[in-house]
């Protein structure tokens, strides 16, 4: 650990921060945790917790050291309710929403033509955001927090894309080195839905731009991500660095003891919400084909760990399977690792990207749980493979999904041959991951 005086100053712009319970929260609680250790103190840009969307409420707190990291919390508005409000309309986040709609998306009815004056202005109201009326109040709290701790460098985490303009903002305004953080492409993100307002397009395609040029180094999530960005930055790839997600050994060690597995049942789990075309249609209709005299079926158990979502529940009754569903509601951090370690099967849904890893992977593999991947050939079903860590099926692979949870619920020998690779999966450890990030910050700044 470096001493004292050794030690350096980031400002960490990261909207999604604990209490927060969403999922790009964790990344940014394991830099709290680490880069202390490896001589940086963070200082995180964040919003109150009671400007949280409901999807997003609060959760246990994740455990930081507080007496080494400071966290300034400002407010937000969304624009899109402040309108809301002043047309005496209640608006109640969530309410009437499937499983799926996205919320971060344009409106479906937007999508592939010119787009309604009702839905420009929703448009105008959440651009590139929902969350963009939190860029006043955060550049002004970044300049004042810059002036009380002068800082060594900036650090950005998106989506969401706000994040990224409060860094673009402060990088011109305090001129110090900047690391954006891509958890995800921006505009290239195979489930970004086309505005259809080519005004609004340009300039949002000239942010993304900015950002991808500006920042000293962008930090992408997977190797795949690289070539994607670097080309729509025009940087070489060289400018890019892959720093993944992670997972907190010591944490799933807490939640472990709090773990109780049900032997009776084979319980498969999903943690979080299924959205957009993360569809829970391929999944449910495998559940029910082995409900139907294949042995096990009165076994199975499918837990979803997320908001209760009306959509899935509908979905359940039609397919004679929500007697083995359970929607679990949204749970903390901790409550949702105890899941997946009481779960024999854990399920995360990825279609239709090649370069995006959901988080819940890398928590998955802290656990030691069995991932059944439904994806196709990409980032996902590669760390998978290279962990030897699960089975990867085709998202759409009704019958194969059929006889992959019917081998792990028998016990066949493909599955009894599951050994996951203890050194594969060492380096997605937090510690080990924010090492890098602290040693790319080093670099950055001439350490």
């Amino acid at each position: 650990m470096a001493t004292e005086t050794a030690r350096r100053h980031v400002l960490v712009v990261a909207l999604a921060f604990p209490p927060s319970a969403a999922a790009a929260a964790i990344p940014a609680a394991h830099m709290a945790k680490f880069l202390p250790m490896h001589g940086w103190l963070p200082t995180f840009l964040t919003i109150r917790p009671e400007h949280l969307l409901v999807p997003h409420s609060p959760g246990d707190g994740y455990p930081l050291p507080l007496d080494q990291v400071e966290v300034c919390r400002t407010r937000i508005i969304y624009p899109r309710e402040a309108l809301a409000r002043l047309a005496r309309r209640r608006q109640q986040p969530g309410a009437g929403r499937s499983w799926a709609v996205d919320e971060g998306s344009a409106p479906a009815a937007a999508t592939g033509r010119r787009l309604s004056p009702k839905a420009l202005v929703q448009r105008l109201l959440s651009f590139p955001d929902v969350q963009c009326g939190w860029l006043p109040f955060a550049v002004w709290e970044g300049i004042g927090v810059a002036r009380r701790q002068p800082m060594d460098c900036l650090y950005s985490i998106g989506p969401p894309w706000t994040s990224h303009l409060v860094g673009l903002a402060l990088y011109r305004l305090l001129g110090l080195p900047w690391v954006a953080d891509f958890h995800d492409p921006w505009l290239a993100n195979p489930w970004h839905q086309e505005p259809g307002a080519r005004p609004l397009d340009r300039l949002e395609a000239w942010l993304e731009q900015q950002v991808l040029r500006s920042a000293r180094v962008v930090v992408t999530k997977t190797p795949e991500m690289i070539p994607l960005l670097a080309a729509r930055a025009g940087r070489p790839e060289r400018d890019f660095v892959t720093i993944p997600c992670a997972f907190d050994r010591q944490e799933i060690e807490a939640a472990r003891g709090l773990a109780s597995k049900d032997g009776s049942k084979f319980t498969l789990v999903h943690a979080g919400r299924f959205y957009g075309r993360r569809s829970p249609v391929p999944l449910l209709t495998a559940l029910a084909r082995l409900s139907q005299g294949s042995g096990v079926g009165g076994r199975i158990e499918l837990r979803v760990v997320a908001e209760r979502q009306a959509g899935i529940e509908a979905l359940a009754q039609r397919l004679g399977v929500a007697g083995i569903v359970r929607q679990v509601g949204l749970c903390s951090h901790l409550e949702t690792l105890r899941h997946v370690l009481e779960s024999d099967l854990a399920v995360v849904v990825q279609p239709d990207t090649t370069v995006q890893i959901p988080s819940k992977v890398y928590e998955y593999l802290g656990c030691g749980v069995p991932i059944l991947a439904l994806t196709g050939e990409g980032a996902t079903a590669r760390v998978v493979q290279e962990t030897r860590s699960g089975l990867v099926v085709g998202g759409q692979d009704v019958p194969g999904i059929t006889e992959a949870i019917r081998s792990f619920c028998r016990g066949d020998a493909l599955t009894q041959s599951f050994r996951p690779d203890a050194a594969a999966v060492a380096q997605y450890e937090a510690r080990e991951v924010i090492g890098r990030a602290a040693r790319l910050l080093d670099r950055v700044c001439g350490g």
